[in-house]
């Protein structure tokens, strides 16, 4: 199983994406039919740049092997064997502030922060608002599929 880091299917992620290709589009059209065409085209094309920029998050990819979990990223490149992991949970993040939630009651969809699943290589781990991703932990956006992939590949 392969998958980004973020969840496209994330209110979080999909909300500002539609409202940035929307007002991009916007600009750019009223520029070409505007008397002052210029400033409609700069600012359509600072929208598209900054569409770019946000699309380049997407280029984290998750894999789940028959061996181990893999996190791969512009950076870095993680491995955790199956057999290493010691920690899976699920948590939120809202307004900064993480929380731990319970896998099933996590497929709601709810407004109230974002969701991720989290491993780790260290006993009794759960993670702290900023963590990055390193050699002993990786998280990613939540999705009911990678839930269900992670208990089957930790319960053999």
């Amino acid at each position: 199983m392969e998958f980004y880091k973020i969840n496209l299917k994330s209110f979080f992620i999909l909300f500002p994406w539609v409202l940035f290709s929307s007002i991009a589009v916007t600009l750019l059209i009223l520029g070409t039919i505007s008397s002052e065409a210029i400033y409609y085209v700069l600012f359509g094309i600072i929208f598209l740049f900054l569409m770019a920029l946000y699309a380049m998050c997407f280029v984290t990819k998750i894999k789940f092997t028959k061996d181990c979990v893999e996190y791969n990223d512009p950076d870095r490149k993680v491995s955790i064997a199956w057999e290493n992991v010691r920690s899976i949970g699920v948590y939120k993040v809202y307004n900064g502030y993480i929380s731990g939630v319970n896998p099933e009651d996590f497929d709601k969809f709810t407004l109230w922060g974002q969701k991720f699943i989290f491993l780790s290589t260290l006993h009794n781990f759960f993670p702290r608002s900023g963590q990055k991703v390193d050699d002993s932990y990786i998280h990613f956006h939540w999705r009911n599929d990678a839930w269900e992939e992670l208990q089957k590949h930790l319960l053999r």
